[in-house]
């Protein structure tokens, strides 16, 4: 158990929301001359001293505070329409428009290339068929169905 005036080393790295390494690093130049761990406790004097450190490096990385921007004068100005025909809506959602002429058509969609229809290549290693050797058998079509 820690002494009432003493602090876990974890425990004030979960306060600054920094590692433990970084506090340990910094014990030395707070004054605390032994070899501690992340367990180990420090004085609440030291504490305050590594606080403090801390604290200065964490308002010295802070970027300034963005200026509030002024109010517009005037009023906004409307978006500008989406170029297109004259007398056809801008599409919702990103979906095109509906075709001239055909009502409730919408545009047609470019057809992907089928991977299946590219020819595939031996898998690497595979041995070719020994001269001499049967065919492998391969099932016959199935018979055609005729209606009469």
């Amino acid at each position: 158990m820690t002494e009432p005036n003493q602090i876990r080393i974890n425990e004030l790295a979960r306060e600054l929301e920094v590692k433990a390494k970084a506090i340990i690093d910094y014990l030395p130049e707070a004054g605390v001359s032994e070899k501690k761990t992340h367990s180990s406790s420090i004085e609440v004097a030291a504490a305050e001293k590594v606080r403090k450190h801390f604290r200065e490096l964490a308002d010295a990385e802070a970027p300034p505070a963005p200026p509030t921007p002024a109010p517009a004068a005037g009023p906004a100005k409307p978006a500008a329409p989406l170029a297109g025909p004259p007398g056809v809506k801008p599409a919702i959602g990103g979906v095109p428009p509906a075709r001239p002429g055909i009502p409730g058509a919408a545009a047609p969609v470019a057809a992907k290339p089928s991977v299946a229809s590219a020819a595939k290549p031996a898998a690497p290693g595979a041995a070719a068929p020994k001269p001499g050797a049967p065919a492998a058998r391969t099932a016959p079509p199935p018979p055609a169905i005729t209606k009469p």
